[in-house]
């Protein structure tokens, strides 16, 4: 297990622009009203304002999605559900974690998707997007308050947990004070509201 405490440079669209991403400037409300396939991509993500075309989802993920789904799902107490590839609704952001771990019950958001404030844990499978997903996706969860962001690193077999969000201060962007990387043979905690819920083998949710 290894823990590193991270003092990150401010990001830029510059760090997660890159050949064959089209990028185009939107705010929420705009976002909702985009007719379907408007933007002629599989499927489009809102980050920070930029309407993403992000690549159409390969077997493997999928299969790796699911079953870091099938893992969190049977721990999760009362209170709480998993949402697999589904919007979140951010200030200036309604991206599409892979795996989402959100108060309430389903029903609760029929008419509009949660919030940080709903939020207990974001996961995302990285293989092709891993620097994407540490840089920009990192400093974007930890400026909304998410308490728990993973990500499961395909490319290193290992799960990169980052915690204890700190706001945007002093010309310095958003960012998580710790992240952990733990491998097959380590465990991690899935903690919810500060308390601890279960301890999941690493070897579980890796491919």
């Amino acid at each position: 297990m290894t823990f590193i405490t991270l003092t990150p440079e401010p990001v830029s669209q510059a760090d997660f622009a890159a050949p064959g991403v089209l990028l185009h400037r939107f705010t929420v409300e705009e976002y909702h009203r985009l007719p379907l396939g408007e933007s002629g991509a599989a499927r489009t993500e809102l980050l920070d304002g930029l309407v993403i075309d992000m690549t159409p989802i390969g077997p493997t993920h999928a299969s790796m999605v699911g079953n870091a789904g099938d893992v969190l799902r049977p721990l999760l107490p009362g209170g709480w559900h998993l949402r697999e590839e589904k919007p979140i609704t951010l200030p200036l952001s309604e991206p599409q974690p892979d795996v989402g771990v959100v108060k309430g019950r389903r029903g609760d958001y029929r008419k509009r998707h949660p919030g940080p404030q709903e939020i207990g844990l974001l996961v995302e499978v990285s293989d092709t997007t891993l620097a994407f997903d540490r840089a920009f996706r990192a400093v974007l969860y930890a400026a909304a308050n998410v308490p728990y962001y993973w990500i499961i690193n395909v490319i290193d077999r290992q799960l990169e947990v980052h915690r204890d969000p700190r706001p945007a201060a002093d010309g310095q962007a958003a960012y998580y004070a710790v992240r952990e990387v733990l491998r097959a043979g380590d465990t991690v905690m899935l903690i919810l509201e500060g308390q601890t819920i279960a301890a999941i083998d690493v070897a579980d949710v890796l491919p």
